[in-house]
């Protein structure tokens, strides 16, 4: 088959169209739902944490999340972190009741178990580290209102 002259030209300009439409979607992310999450066994979610929430643990927690996490969740963890627009699905948001009401083993599993787009932290940290990030995510939650 015989191409036309013009068509090598035109390849590059079509190749840049869509690479651009990849690395840039003008339909905001937020508008999309937030990655589905992984169905917690019984027996992790009841998983007690190891590492109590004090001072070390939540700066250790911040560290590690700023390094790992930040990029996709954002600095206060509302899934708008300055790669968040380039996932598939929007990252989770971790201010929320659903986060919240989850038992630390739980959040635990969900990150040590490769889902959606997050990496397998469970190769990349520690236990210690994950259960200090873990402590951590407990900071982003609205304090819940106390029943008299």
């Amino acid at each position: 088959m015989l191409m036309p002259s013009r068509f090598p030209q035109v390849i590059p300009v079509l190749l840049s169209v869509l690479v651009a439409g990849v690395l840039w979607n003008p339909l905001s992310r937020a508008d999309q739902p937030a990655a589905t999450q992984p169905t917690v066994p019984q027996r992790e979610a009841n998983r007690k944490n190891p590492i109590p929430a004090d001072s070390g643990s939540l700066a250790t927690g911040k560290q590690v999340y700023t390094a790992q996490c930040l990029v996709c969740h954002g600095e206060s963890g509302k899934g708008d972190g300055k790669s968040a627009h380039l996932q598939e699905k929007r990252p989770a948001d971790l201010t929320g009741a659903k986060v919240a009401q989850q038992t630390d083993g739980a959040i635990f599993w969900k990150i040590t178990h490769v889902h959606g787009p997050m990496p397998d932290f469970a190769k990349l940290l520690p236990e210690e580290s994950i259960w200090n990030v873990t402590n951590y995510l407990r900071t982003f939650a609205a304090p819940s209102p106390i029943n008299p």
